[in-house]
């Protein structure tokens, strides 16, 4: 990634402020729902229709991460910026791997009718879980027809969120979160999502209220796989200035299925501002077994015509 500083200036960008856009390096145009967060003060946020953000509490020791589907993620150290601006300008590169391949390789395709594949109502105990902004949860499809097709759809199943219920009675509802929606391929080795599969981004904005809330992709062409996929599902926020780092009361909530029967691991968490940026195994135990919580998502997939 390139950065320039130019245009803006100040009496100290070390006031605990930023503010900046983020360019693609290729068109020239604003890039919307980049992830912008610090290193070490767990606090991020995403850039506007503009390509803007703005970040605050920054101590100079810190480093800012860029990072954006299709995009090479970045590292920049506070120190090195230059204190006399007050606006900087990003320029971020496109990775070039074959996505792109795979998409228009699904749009020659011909498919047949329309097939529920994961449909998990009624399996296994459930539970509804809310998370603090910049979580991702990912859960594997399998593909037990080993077929090629492509995703019709995807159903979450959500519930709204009260101000001081039962469980939690000082607890009031502080943000409507947006999720964002991603794709990735299966790796059956170490058994763990690999890289994205669309590189685009697919950005869902919930209502706080009880539905089954269908994401139509049929027009995006996303592929499913031989081997399955993973679909990721990260609580983000693109619009609250400043939230609560830890303790947000976010709405609405998802719900999980437990999972008791299986050694094998299908579901997976990450926190974008805690540590490495990595997934790690949702398994767990408590007095009854061993278990895990996976997202309960329903799939829809049209498959290709033989």
């Amino acid at each position: 990634m390139v950065y320039l500083f130019f245009l803006f200036f100040s009496l100290n960008i070390f006031s605990q402020q930023i503010r900046g856009v983020v360019f693609d390096a290729d068109t020239n145009l604003p890039i919307e729902y980049v992830n912008v967060f610090l290193n070490k003060n767990n606090y991020g946020v995403f850039t506007n229709k503009n390509g803007e953000f703005f970040l605050k509490d920054i101590a100079d020791n810190d480093s800012i991460y860029i990072s954006c589907i299709g995009y090479e993620t970045n590292k920049i150290r506070i120190s090195e910026l230059d204190s006399s601006l007050t606006k900087y300008i990003f320029i971020l590169k496109k990775n070039i791997y074959q996505l792109n391949d795979v998409i228009v390789e699904s749009r020659k395709k011909k498919y047949t009718t329309t097939k529920k594949i994961n449909d998990s109502k009624g399996k296994n105990e459930t539970n509804y879980f809310g998370f603090q902004f910049g979580t991702e949860n990912c859960v594997y499809i399998k593909n037990e027809s080993k077929s090629k097709g492509k995703i019709q759809s995807i159903s979450l199943d959500l519930d709204k969120m009260i101000d001081s219920p039962k469980s939690c009675r000082e607890c009031k509802v502080d943000y409507i979160a947006n999720f964002s929606v991603k794709f990735y391929k299966y790796d059956k080795r170490r058994k763990i999502p690999s890289e994205e599969i669309y590189d685009k981004p697919i950005i869902i904005y919930p209502k706080n209220k009880t539905t089954i809330l269908e994401i139509k992709l049929d027009t995006l062409y996303i592929p499913f796989l031989e081997d399955g996929i993973c679909i990721g599902i990260e609580t983000i926020n693109t619009q609250y200035t400043n939230p609560k780092k830890v303790g947000a009361f976010i709405a609405p909530s998802i719900n999980f299925e437990r999972v008791r029967s299986s050694d094998e691991n299908e579901a997976w968490i990450r926190y974008r501002y805690a540590g490495k940026w990595e997934f790690k195994s949702f398994f767990a135990r408590d007095r009854i077994s061993k278990y895990f919580d996976k997202i309960k998502i329903d799939v829809k997939v049209k498959y290709e015509k033989e």
